[in-house]
């Protein structure tokens, strides 16, 4: 379930329960993670998310949420005959974005976007000339959501913004 309250700073957050086969937990999504994954918070749908474990005296066990992506997203790891397979493919994820050298006049306009959805994706240009990925600094990660990857798109063509 997903009960969304306005907070004193009059942005919203959400206190949504989650549940496995082995129990429920409440997760807790603040403002920030909200704005950019409310999307995401629907009942009745499968996800994988990621955070930290609250736990204090008097209250019952939650988390807070850092990040939610829907499990075609998520890495795969498998187990098979009491073994432990690492995912199945070694792709990374994240969002890239393709420029065609460091110089790129449409970096500088896409990092304006980028800075708006602060969050846990790592972001990787590539550039055509030296044909390279750079791994941008942790401060640089993204919530990559749709009106976001829309003006990426618009700004550096469909074929140059992927997310996996």
């Amino acid at each position: 379930s997903v009960k969304k309250k306005i907070t004193k700073n009059d942005t919203t957050m959400a206190y949504v329960t989650v549940e496995d086969t082995t129990g429920s937990v409440e997760l807790l999504v603040f403002p920030k993670i909200y704005m950019a994954l409310s999307h995401m918070l629907q009942e009745g749908r499968i996800m994988v998310f990621s955070g930290r474990v609250s736990i204090r005296e008097d209250e019952d066990t939650k988390i807070i949420c850092d990040n939610i992506e829907y499990p075609d997203n998520a890495a795969v790891v498998k187990k098979t005959a009491g073994q432990e397979n690492k995912s199945l493919q070694k792709i990374k994820k994240g969002l890239f974005l393709r420029f065609e050298s460091v110089n790129d006049s449409r970096i500088e306009k896409a990092e304006q976007y980028l800075s708006i959805f602060e969050g846990n994706v790592p972001l990787y240009y590539y550039f055509n000339d030296t044909k390279k990925y750079a791994v941008q600094d942790r401060s640089r990660f993204i919530a990559p959501n749709d009106p976001l990857i829309n003006e990426l798109k618009k700004l550096l063509g469909d074929e140059n913004v992927a997310v996996r």
